[in-house]
């Protein structure tokens, strides 16, 4: 189960659309998301002596979102942090959703074949663990391109630096290691048709960013299994749940915070 931390407004977008959104990766909270990651890489390639090859030079943060775009969804794999609570669900007046992680994997790909007059599709989301430890992450990298240059197969070196970029995208600074965050990723190159129907906003940060709407469930099935109601969100399980049956969604579980009732917040001023 992997879990979606929301305020109340965003919470019956996603029952009523069963939509979350993919983001452009420099459009989050870490200012340092892809080149921090990628910088621990380009030291690995130069220990390698690897640092030269110019298909390299054509993944380096600089060219992100040219020759290129990673488009994320965050997920943590805990439902109930009081850290999380505070920054991604309203100061703990929101909710957390939790889904299957493997459906909603598998509802893309069929949304996607579906949409694509059932014919082979190029890519769909993918869902990987991130990495918050430095040296665990260069260990990461230099075994995958070890591996590589062992196996050596034809274009090595594009299917290497297809898996790096991959790796950029998914280590974050230690800082934010509390978040234990699953990360749901679209890779996009220009010139390719992904098919993928991208759209514009102004995000939390006034800045214009590039999303994809991600459906989370397929014909009548859902990847919804669990709602937790944050520690001072003013829905009840009723009022929860009447949300849940007016969109359709049966058998999700619910329950509160463990934080109910104990953790205070500091009132708006009038």
């Amino acid at each position: 189960m992997i879990y979606h931390y929301c305020n109340i407004a965003t919470f019956k977008s996603i029952i009523a659309t069963k939509q979350i959104w993919l983001t452009d990766i420099t459009k989050l909270n870490d200012k340092s998301e892809y080149k921090s990651g990628f910088d621990i890489i380009q030291e690995t390639l130069k220990d390698i002596g690897l640092s030269e090859q110019a298909v390299f030079k054509e993944i380096t943060a600089d060219k992100l979102n040219n020759n290129f775009q990673i488009l994320v969804a965050c997920f943590s794999k805990e439902g109930d942090v009081g850290s999380q609570w505070r920054l991604y669900a309203e100061d703990s007046k929101g909710l957390s959703i939790g889904f299957d992680k493997a459906e909603i994997e598998q509802f893309n790909m069929f949304n996607r074949f579906t949409e694509n007059g059932f014919q082979p599709i190029a890519s769909h989301v993918k869902f990987f663990e991130v990495t918050y430890d430095e040296l665990e992450f260069k260990n990461d990298v230099k075994y995958f391109i070890e591996k590589i240059e062992r196996n050596s197969p034809i274009l090595k070196y594009q299917l290497m630096s297809c898996g790096l970029r991959r790796f950029a995208a998914i280590y974050k600074d230690t800082f934010f290691k509390d978040e234990r965050e699953i990360r749901g990723i679209v890779e996009i190159e220009p010139g390719r048709d992904h098919r993928y129907v991208l759209n514009e906003r102004v995000n939390a940060y006034k800045e214009n960013a590039i999303y994809h709407k991600l459906l989370i469930s397929y014909q009548t099935l859902s990847a919804i299994k669990e709602v937790i109601i944050g520690p001072n969100c003013p829905l009840t399980k009723e009022d929860v749940d009447s949300i849940l049956h007016e969109h359709c969604l049966e058998g999700v579980t619910l329950r509160y915070s463990s934080g109910r009732g104990k953790y205070r917040i500091v009132p708006d001023d009038e």
